[in-house]
C-alpha cells in the first residue's frame, strides 16, 4: 500500500491497471490488487507449505538452544523466524513420499557476532562409557572471553538432548557429555552443534556442527 498526495489526481477512487485508488482521512491511497490464483492448492504450493511446517517443527524441537543462538536478531525477527530463514535451503524433498527431511550437516543453530570457534575442534566417542567429548582451542581471540558459555545439542534418530550449563566455559577447552545420549548403538548416525555465548547472553558465535557414526 502507498499513500500519495497529488494535486492533479485530487480525491481519487477507482482502478488503474492493477492499482486500486481510494481515499482515507483525506489522503489518496494506492493499493496493488492481488492477482487471483486459479488453484491455491497446486502440488508446488502444498509442498512449500509442508516444508514450512516441517522446518517449524524442527525449530521448535531445538528451541532450548536456538532461542539463544539467534538472540542477536531478536530486535529484527523472532528466533524461530530467523532459524527458518537461515535453514530454508537445508531441507530436501522426497517426491515419492512427499516428505521434507533436514540435512543436519548443513543446519545452523546459532548466528552472531562473537568470534567463531574454528581452531582445534575435535570430537571423541567412548561407547563403553556412553561419553561424547568435544575439545577446542580455549585461547580467546577478538571479542571472545574465557568465560563464554557453551551451548550444545546432540540429536540421533528421534532423540535430542541439550547442554547449556553456565559451568561450561570457553577456558575449559573441553567438555565430556557423559550419559548425554542414551541408547545409541554402533553405527547410529548422530549430529552435534555447539556454540558459545557471552556471559550476559547478548552475543553468540556461529554454531559448528560435528558428528558422524557411533564407532565400534
Amino acid at each position: 500500500m502507498a499513500i500519495t498526495q497529488n494535486t492533479l489526481i485530487g480525491r481519487s477512487r477507482g482502478r488503474i491497471g492493477n492499482v486500486v485508488l481510494s481515499t482515507w482521512k483525506g489522503k489518496n491511497i494506492a493499493k496493488q490488487k492481488p492477482e487471483i490464483v486459479a488453484n491455491p492448492r497446486t502440488a508446488n504450493q502444498q509442498a512449500n507449505r509442508a516444508k514450512f511446517v516441517a522446518l517449524m517443527a524442527i525449530g521448535r524441537m531445538f528451541r532450548p538452544i536456538i532461542q539463544i543462538g539467534f538472540k542477536e536478531y531478536a530486535n529484527k525477527m523472532s528466533w524461530l523466524n530467523r532459524f527458518m530463514s537461515t535453514n530454508n535451503e537445508t531441507m530436501s524433498y522426497n517426491e515419492s513420499t512427499g516428505v521434507w527431511s533436514p540435512n543436519f550437516q548443513l543446519m545452523t543453530m546459532a548466528e552472531g557476532s562473537l568470534y567463531p570457534v574454528v581452531n582445534g575442534v575435535t570430537q571423541t566417542w567412548n561407547p563403553s562409557k556412553n561419553a561424547y567429548s568435544l575439545t577446542w582451542d580455549p585461547t580467546p581471540q577478538a571479542n571472545q572471553s574465557s568465560q563464554d558459555i557453551l551451548f550444545a545439542a546432540i540429536t540421533s534418530g528421534n532423540q535430542t538432548f541439550f547442554e547449556n550449563s553456565r559451568e561450561v566455559t570457553r577456558d575449559l577447552g573441553a567438555y565430556s557429555f557423559v550419559d548425554f545420549v542414551p541408547d545409541l548403538n554402533t553405527g547410529d548416525e548422530f549430529f552435534v552443534w555447539f556454540f558459545f555465548a557471552s556471559p550476559d547472553l547478548r552475543i553468540v558465535s556461529n554454531s559448528i556442527v560435528m558428528g558422524g557414526e557411533v564407532p565400534a
